[in-house]
């Protein structure tokens, strides 16, 4: 498009051709995207069953009708994609520029259903069904500064904030626990950076070195010895 006075040039206003699987209920974009990607923020494969889902960010940049940011999701190995969601991440956490993270739970080999993506910097959470193809449902975690999340099964997801909080959810991020300190930021100018989920344990991690586990289902942490900086 151009603006009619000056004939400049604008992109990015996110214009697609749309197809709908479901007689309308839902659609995707499969080709001709006006759209731009500055990063990749996130990637999750599911090799079984050839599936790759990639998060990018589209910067503001001048001229750009809207920087908003994707998903895009592959069932064919990489061969082709189709955009899956389309909307601006809020967060402020990479240099000043929005992040996502996401996560699929690790018992769905045959085909991912259940697929969690972090607005990182926020309190936000995305939840979608059916592989993303529908139904993206936007759920607020109570936090104030999202770094991480882990899903541990379909309904069970944690949460992790750069002050080293926790809370956990186990019905679909719908409703969640008080947030647990994991004491990962108990060392003097530390941040929480990730954390992971297997079974009854959980583990958190600090951009300075130091680790935190619970082998109670998050319930309660202790600190490990540190791992050295970074």
């Amino acid at each position: 498009s151009f603006m009619a006075d000056s004939g400049t040039g604008y992109w990015s206003d996110e214009s697609a051709f749309s197809i709908s699987y479901d007689r309308g209920v839902c659609w995707n974009q499969p080709a001709l995207i006006d759209t731009d990607i500055d990063y990749i923020a996130d990637t999750v494969v599911n090799g079984a069953c050839g599936e790759i889902y990639v998060a990018t960010v589209n910067g503001p940049d001048t001229y750009e009708c809207c920087d908003c940011d994707s998903v895009w999701r592959s069932n064919d190995d990489g061969d082709t994609y189709l955009r899956i969601w389309c909307d601006r991440l809020r967060g402020d956490y990479n240099q000043g520029t929005e992040w996502a993270v996401m996560d699929v739970p690790p018992e769905q080999t045959d085909e991912v259903s259940t697929l969690y993506m972090a607005d990182l910097g926020t309190r936000t959470i995305y939840y979608a069904t059916y592989g993303g193809l529908c139904g993206w449902d936007s759920r607020s975690t109570g936090l104030d500064y999202i770094v991480d999340i882990s899903v541990l099964e379909d309904t069970i997801v944690y949460v992790l904030d750069r002050d080293g909080s926790v809370v956990k959810s186990t019905n679909h991020a719908r409703r969640w626990t008080s947030p647990e300190d994991s004491k990962v930021t108990d060392d003097s100018g530390e941040e929480a950076r990730s954390i992971e989920a297997y079974g009854d344990y959980v583990l958190v991690g600090g951009d300075m070195g130091d680790v935190t586990y619970s082998s109670d289902a998050g319930e309660s942490y202790s600190a490990l010895d540190d791992i050295g900086d970074g």
